[in-house]
């Protein structure tokens, strides 16, 4: 097999752990970045959600330990708040909170500038990687027959100059969801993907505070019911003693900029713990908005024609709607999907297929939670996935049980953070908790109801004449 050379476009999280994974393969690796870095944690305008809150899944995260080895240790050293998933979220979802207890699984509270600081630094070690900065990639070199890439074209941003060629055996896209790729296929005389886009119209807005050495280290969030519920507010404690709280909500309904909405949003919440902190916090920064019309999935899995030597990863294939804090961990798990494949193959030929159909895998689970979960609003446009409410009205009980159930919340813990598949929230024990606990619910509704309403009980039957 021919490895000398690889060229991954973008150092996004998904560009970066492509690099490091393929560093190990091939003799050297070239990443092309349009941005330009400073030896600081800092966002960037390639990330335009650099600045809100991220959230880093527990898979992701062990993902990361392992190609980086004590990576979490090194975020928690630069101020990242690090902590058991069940312990240290006061979540409230449904007209109450889930339940505290020990899920035993780390999580890691940080800024989105930071986690990218620390991998791009990690991977600008490794001797055989070399980042190029500020510079677009304008085209795919091709052979003549168009039936394999052997290159890419790019020039210098800002700078009048020709041009530059640069070769390789693989070159892989990690450009997110504004990707090239598309046009450049039917350029080249390939059919484009399909996509599935279902339009959701998310909103929200961020602001980072002072966080006081007496505030308790909790990551609070208050997520809506649907569909009578759109707003959600999510506070994390980030490095740099800062709170960082974005608040926002689907379907138009977003949050203000200004100081005042913003802070009256809090207040309209479901729940006050995000605006009992931030009424008397002080602000270290301005509120910025940004907004995401749809998720989006390119389906690459279903194409029979492609061009050798090149693959797409990352939000490149698939992005989601964000409150759900899926990407980073996707991308992850994409990269390390394709270090399984590269490891066992004997040639680049065909290396498409088989990639494909791993991300699109991996790709499965996420898509199913975000676009299942946000079809519980009627309003939402797109593909509907067969028994969407059915499983929505199920995981509106598994949130109730959750208040109190430990399997349950266990159980729906594993699910959001990738380690296990929706259906696993229907496993046998799981199901005659979560109906167990709807039971109870709705036979305590019918006693508190009949206590209220005494007048509505029926009346004694009389003998007949």
């Amino acid at each position: 097999m021919n490895k000398q050379h690889v060229i991954v476009i973008g150092s996004s999280m998904a560009g970066l752990l492509t690099a490091r994974i393929l560093s190990d393969h091939f003799k050297n690796v070239t990443v092309l970045e349009r941005d330009s870095f400073t030896d600081a944690p800092e966002s960037r305008k390639g990330v335009p959600q650099g600045r809100h809150l991220h959230g880093l899944l527990a898979t992701g995260g062990e993902l990361l330990d392992h190609y980086f080895p004590k990576f979490r240790d090194e975020l928690v050293a630069q101020g990242a708040v690090s902590g058991d998933m069940g312990e240290t979220m006061q979540w409230y979802m449904d007209g109450g909170y889930r339940m505290k207890f020990n899920w035993g699984r780390q999580g890691v509270s940080m800024s989105r500038p930071l986690i990218e600081y620390t991998v791009r630094k990690r991977v600008m070690s490794i001797p055989n990687v070399k980042i190029i900065t500020n510079v677009n990639v304008k085209a795919l070199i091709s052979t003549s027959d168009h039936g394999r890439v052997v290159g890419v074209q790019f020039e210098q941003r800002q700078v009048d100059n020709a041009p530059q060629s640069l070769n390789a055996d693989l070159v892989v896209d990690c450009t997110g969801r504004g990707s090239a790729t598309s046009k450049w296929l039917e350029a080249m005389g390939f059919a484009k993907p399909n996509e599935n886009k279902v339009e959701i119209n998310v909103g929200y807005a961020t602001c980072t505070y002072r966080r006081r050495p007496d505030q308790k280290l909790q990551l609070y969030l208050i997520t809506p019911a649907a569909p009578q519920e759109k707003r959600m507010g999510v506070l994390f404690p980030i490095e740099g003693d800062r709170w960082i709280v974005s608040m926002g909500g689907l379907l138009g309904d977003h949050c203000p900029e200004d100081p005042q909405g913003f802070l009256e949003f809090a207040r309209n919440l479901p729940a006050p713990d995000i605006y009992n902190l931030l009424k008397d916090a002080e602000p270290l920064s301005d509120i910025i908005s940004h907004k995401y019309p749809a998720n989006l999935r390119r389906h690459y899995e279903q194409l029979t024609r492609f061009p050798e030597g090149y693959l797409v990863l990352g939000d490149a294939v698939c992005s989601f709607n964000p409150i759900y804090g899926q990407g980073m961990t996707s991308a992850i798990m994409q990269a390390d999907a394709l270090n399984g494949l590269i490891t066992k193959a004997r040639s680049l030929d065909g290396l498409w297929r088989p990639f494909f159909k791993a991300a699109a895998k991996v790709v499965d689970m996420p898509w199913q939670l975000a676009v299942t979960t946000d079809f519980a609003y009627p309003e939402v446009k797109g593909a509907k996935p067969t028994g969407a409410d059915f499983i929505n009205s199920y995981v509106a009980k598994v949130h109730r049980a959750s208040h109190n159930d430990p399997v349950v919340y266990a159980a729906f813990l594993s699910c959001m953070n990738l380690f296990a598949p929706p259906s696993s929230l229907f496993k046998p024990n799981v199901l005659f908790r979560v109906l167990r606990d709807h039971w109870q619910r709705d036979n305590t509704s019918r006693v508190i109801q009949t206590v209220n309403n005494p007048a509505n009980q029926p009346s004694a039957v009389q003998p007949s004449a």
